[in-house]
């Protein structure tokens, strides 16, 4: 029963660490003909904003794009600048080629072609990015709970030994 105890707390363990690696994201995704270029419906046919709201991103995953035009770029921009097409002032540029993007916070990202008319005719994209708390990086333990006169109750500490506990006995016996 212990071994079995171990072995799950083994598991979970390692599960969290590999939730908690960043991952990197081909913008339209790997199969997709959306890559970076003027969607071919229009504004409304926008199918990047579409695959982005299909997918849960967070701090410190990487978008991708492929495929972007010599003669194009990929820029940052704040809100503002995205809903008006303004090229003039971007956050940030990606030059032509494959871009490479480090989602470094929580929020909304902005990105625009780097050719106005293109951004006008619905090339761009928006990504949100989740709250650390919504998902993998929320690793630490939950505050401990009070009692009933105010204070702290110690389970911070519980959690820890019992993870310390389940690691040095998993250590054991894999020696």
């Amino acid at each position: 029963m212990a071994r079995l105890v171990t072995i799950i707390s083994l598991i979970i363990l390692l599960s969290a660490l590999a939730v908690s690696e960043a991952k990197k994201f081909i913008v339209g995704g790997k199969e997709s003909k959306t890559f970076w270029r003027v969607p071919a419906g229009g504004e409304n046919q926008n199918n990047l904003n579409y695959w982005a709201e299909k997918n849960r991103f967070r701090s410190g995953d990487v978008l991708v794009w492929k495929s972007v035009a010599k003669s194009d770029s990929v820029l940052e921009v704040s809100k503002k600048d995205y809903e008006s097409c303004n090229t003039t002032d971007p956050i940030k540029e990606l030059k032509a080629c494959d871009g490479k993007f480090t989602l470094d916070r929580s929020g909304p990202f902005y990105f625009i072609s780097g050719i106005e008319r293109h951004c006008k005719k619905g090339q761009k994209l928006e990504v949100v990015v989740l709250a650390d708390h919504h998902g993998r990086r929320a690793l630490s333990p939950a505050p401990a709970p009070e009692k009933s006169d105010g204070s702290k109750v110690g389970a911070l500490g519980t959690v820890s030994l019992a993870t310390g506990v389940g690691l040095v006995t998993a250590l054991f016996l894999l020696v």
